[in-house]
């Protein structure tokens, strides 16, 4: 069982995909799994991590490197400009990303057409 989100409780501070099994009372994750805090996969997604937690850069820039999906990279572009204190490292990771992932789809699709006599 994996946290969706950050959880602070008894007074220590649960990471987004940290392992919780064992470690909280029966009552505790039953309130968790009802409100969609948990999560059974062993490892969550990276957008189930990265929508439920603002990741550092570090962690956000491994993210965006496995990550081909275009509309969820840009998804990610417009949570972090719309966020209380958007990083421009981390937008600039993104946009870089995004027409990095542009260029290659652009380039894929001149492959396919063919030349006229």
């Amino acid at each position: 069982m994996n946290l969706t989100r950050p959880l602070n409780y008894g007074g220590r501070l649960y990471r987004a995909g940290e392992n919780i099994a064992g470690q909280l009372p029966p009552d505790m994750i039953a309130l968790l799994k009802a409100n969609g805090t948990i999560t059974t996969e062993s490892d969550p997604s990276p957008a189930a991590v990265v929508k439920s937690a603002q990741p550092t850069v570090a962690e956000l820039k491994k993210l965006v490197a496995e990550t081909e999906d275009l509309k969820q990279l840009s998804e990610w572009l417009r949570e972090e400009r719309e966020s209380d204190n958007p990083r421009a490292s981390a937008i600039k990771l993104l946009e870089e990303r995004i027409a990095e992932l542009e260029e290659s789809q652009a380039i894929g699709n001149t492959d396919d057409v063919e030349d006229e006599p």
